[in-house]
């Protein structure tokens, strides 16, 4: 099964949606840039069951990955292994902004090229070009938040305070403008698709089965019941837990 997660960095929780072959169901629970921790609630008439999630970060390249222990009750039924990747904000945005003093009026588009500093994830560069010139772009990416300042080549400088919404593969960045006394308006900007974005992520079943090695003692498993060994208790279930492609916030 897959789905998405929304990360809030500042309160460290999470929550998100999504269906397998029992139903549709949601998540809500805590992500502590190491530790997982969430319930999955089902909301389809006959099935309203819930299961606590509990699973430790685990390095693989260019994935999230965690493995750990479901159940329910502190008794552990299973375990899993989910992979995902964080949202990125980098690539060609584009977009229009509107003005407090009169919302009616529309510039011409801007587009706009964001980039991630190669030190640091959360801090993000760029630059773009609307019916006013070049500008370059400086700014930072922390949860939902998006604060940036606009400077263009003659010095004219604007700030930038916007919200992240990501659904999929689709993000918008929206929020006001303005600075130096000046009210401005309103922004907001579209990710476009290019065909660079990143490949969505994947884990085998044979990566999945090395991460959960018959030996190994589950890590964060729920809290009560020796870990079921590979093959024996987890059997199809293995795969039933097998989840790729949870998208979050960076």
């Amino acid at each position: 099964m897959s789905f998405e997660l929304e990360y809030d960095e500042l309160a460290s929780t999470i929550r998100g949606s999504g269906r397998d072959n029992v139903g549709s169901f949601v998540i809500l629970g805590v992500f502590n840039e190491q530790t997982i921790r969430f319930i999955k609630s089902y909301t389809n008439g006959k099935h309203r069951e819930q299961w606590t999630y509990i699973g430790q970060r685990c390095g693989a390249q260019n994935l999230m990955v965690f493995k750990g222990g479901w159940g329910t009750a502190g008794k552990q039924y299973g375990s899993f292994v989910l992979a995902g990747t964080f949202f990125s904000p980098a690539g060609q945005w584009r977009g229009n902004y509107y003005y407090y003093y009169d919302p009616t009026v529309i510039d011409a588009p801007m587009d706009i090229r964001i980039e991630i500093d190669e030190e640091d994830a959360k801090t993000v560069h760029g630059f773009g070009s609307d019916q006013w010139g070049l500008f370059k772009i400086e700014g930072t990416v922390r949860g939902q938040q998006f604060n940036a300042t606009k400077i263009y080549e003659n010095g004219t400088t604007w700030l930038w305070w916007a919200i992240v919404a990501a659904r999929g593969r689709g993000a918008k960045i929206s929020g006001s403008w303005g600075g130096n006394g000046h009210e401005g308006g309103t922004f907001q900007i579209t990710k476009q698709q290019t065909g660079e974005a990143d490949p969505a992520p994947t884990l085998s079943t044979e990566v999945a089965l090395t991460l959960l090695r018959t030996e190994d003692e589950l890590c964060g498993g729920v809290v009560g019941q020796v870990p079921p060994k590979v093959g024996e208790e987890l059997g199809t279930s293995l795969l039933q837990t097998l989840m790729t492609g949870f998208i979050s916030f960076v």
